[in-house]
């Protein structure tokens, strides 16, 4: 049924079909003559059958806020000219009913299947919905899938997805992105603007963007060939790996995972970064501005074969020398207090490259730190 008001449009199918003529040799009234006659004048069909083709569309606003739920199958969301949002594809087999409304600046598409459907499953080939979402390019789009497919290109608006197994793909997208997935896969691809995206056991990897990227996994892994001005990485116990080309400032925590990452074509980065049984190696072009400061505990170990200088063993002051987090784990007994390992105390490293202009400074509990040239 449509329901057209100004900009305002609704679109609501309902399964399982239900029967919309009524029994004339039980229903003999006027007011159930009148009912029948309305439901069969009412324009296009009542319901779409699931698994059938659907091709929908409304006008939308300047800056339209798009709610899109799609709980299985994939989904593909794409700038395109104009102020209207189209829905092509194929519907999900199983559902229950599909809403297209639109009214006020807010639009949402969502599909909704029965409860005994377990969305959280990857579906099988031929399973689940498979749509084409055109957009305008300023849209703030808001997703949540299960174990969907995602994709999105051409967006200069905000997007804000999750899924629970579900990957997501970004391309050529311009404005502030937020994805959250449990254990989904997350691809980005020619991006600007700011990316904020975290995954669970899942791996995210970023080729040829630009801007500030925000990443995080607790296992996974993070694989990077980025030209992003501003970075932070965190892991717990996952991967970090790659380049970064042009980097500004490099925020990085690694936990117990590890990070190996060659910072490329800068001349004054400024990189932060910590571990606690983890492991940190870096590689640097030979002509990098900066102060370099490197802190390792008594049972972490720090190798420089970025330059002559050579880390000293001190006895004196190592804890004050730890990031905040650092100093509460070894208040808490976390770690191994400075002074009671292997060596009579912590390491420390300390030299300037050209003026210093940049800064490198990182601290390890119980891991390592590696400096060394970039390959």
């Amino acid at each position: 049924m449509c329901i057209n008001s100004g900009n305002d449009t609704t679109l609501s199918h309902t399964r399982p079909i239900r029967r919309i003529w009524p029994d004339l040799n039980k229903h003999r009234t006027f007011r159930h003559l009148i009912t029948a006659l309305v439901i069969c004048l009412l324009p296009g069909p009542l319901v779409q059958a699931a698994g059938d083709p659907i091709d929908e569309s409304t006008p939308v606003r300047v800056n339209e806020k798009i709610f899109i739920s799609v709980m299985r199958g994939t989904v593909r969301i794409v700038a395109s000219p104009g102020q209207t949002l189209r829905v092509q594809g194929r519907l999900d087999e199983r559902m229950e009913s599909y809403r297209l409304a639109s009214e006020n600046g807010f639009t949402q598409f969502e599909i909704a299947l029965p409860r005994s459907i377990n969305t959280r499953r990857a579906a099988s080939a031929g399973e689940g919905a498979d749509l084409l979402i055109e957009v305008p390019p300023d849209s703030d789009i808001e997703f949540k899938g299960d174990s969907t497919a995602v994709s999105f290109r051409g967006i200069t608006g905000g997007i804000k997805a999750s899924t629970q197994s579900g990957s997501m793909q970004l391309e050529a997208i311009d404005g502030v992105v937020r994805l959250v997935t449990r254990e989904g896969n997350i691809q980005s691809q020619n991006n600007s603007g700011r990316l904020i995206a975290t995954t669970t056991t899942g791996t995210i990897v970023d080729n040829g963007s630009r801007g500030r990227m925000q990443l995080s996994t607790n296992e996974g892994r993070i694989s990077l060939n980025s030209q992003a001005e501003q970075v932070a990485l965190t892991t717990e116990s996952g991967r970090i790996e790659g380049s970064l080309t042009g980097l500004q400032e490099l925020d990085l925590d690694v936990g117990d995972g590890s990070a190996v990452l060659r910072i490329g074509e800068t001349t004054a980065p400024r990189i932060h970064g910590s571990s606690y049984r983890g492991d940190i190696r870096l590689g640097l072009d030979a002509g990098v501005n900066a102060r370099f400061s490197l802190f390792a505990n008594v049972d972490a170990e720090i190798v420089n074969r970025f330059s002559d200088d050579q880390p000293r063993v001190d006895n004196v002051g190592g804890l004050q020398q730890l990031s905040f987090i650092r100093r509460r784990q070894l208040e808490q007994g976390i770690g191994v207090a400075p002074g009671t390992g292997s060596r009579s105390g912590p390491q420390r490293l300390n030299f300037i490259q050209g003026q210093g202009a940049g800064m490198v400074d990182l601290d390890t509990v119980s891991g390592s730190l590696t400096l060394e040239p970039a390959r």
